[in-house]
């Protein structure tokens, strides 16, 4: 997988804010309206990223609806690529609509870091079939972020791409959490950049290049 640039995601930013055209996806995100109409933009951005670096293992953490993973499933599909959901719920979209419209998407039901779900991983990768992206959208807290983390880099593809989501203090909780997810983000190496309201209306989201 080649690595790319900074420049490179920020031209992904600003074609995110453009319709991709794709009228099984359009129908599928207005189910989900008004509850995801802020988010519009990092699902493009999370396609066109999988058309970018075309990872053998696409990745999603925390997948309620399933529109993120339906977008980078149809970009993955132009190439043989897979995508994987986990989520700790069950969802009808996710579960049953996206994988009925592109077979190489997969969702799983189950912590992240539940040891089954990461022996499933584990089995899958090699030498040459690694996680190539991972979208962290799961418990927007520290030590649950901080534990994803450390598990999943280990499965990581080199010049792999991190996006998290919700990089803010909202969900910090006094006595609960240790620091917030911006202390988190702060934490993790490699080249970052932070989006402010651009992909999600509202909030930010983070992009790691390792």
């Amino acid at each position: 997988m080649d690595e790319v640039t900074p420049w490179q995601i920020e031209d992904l930013v600003k074609l995110s804010t453009q319709p991709i055209g794709d009228t099984w996806l359009d129908a599928y995100y207005t189910t989900y309206e008004p509850n995801v109409s802020t988010r519009i933009n990092y699902y493009r951005f999370l396609y066109h990223l999988v058309e970018l670096l075309k990872p053998s293992i696409a990745v999603e953490l925390g997948v309620e609806f399933g529109v993120a993973s339906a977008y980078m499933a149809a970009a993955a599909s132009f190439y043989g690529g897979q995508v994987i959901g986990i989520d700790c719920n069950w969802h009808g979209g996710p579960g049953e609509d996206v994988p009925a419209k592109y077979p190489n998407y997969d969702y799983w039901v189950g912590k992240s870091t539940d040891p089954v779900i990461l022996e499933r991983l584990y089995t899958m990768c090699d030498d040459d079939y690694r996680i190539g992206l991972v979208f962290q959208d799961s418990s927007h807290h520290y030590a649950e972020s901080v534990q994803e983390w450390r598990l999943y880099r280990q499965l990581l593809a080199e010049h792999a791409v991190w996006v998290c989501d919700d990089i803010t203090e909202a969900f910090y909780e006094e006595g609960i959490d240790e620091k917030s997810m911006v202390g988190y983000w702060d934490e993790l190496p490699g080249l970052k950049s932070l989006y402010p309201d651009v992909l999600h209306k509202g909030n930010t989201i983070g992009v790691l290049l390792t």
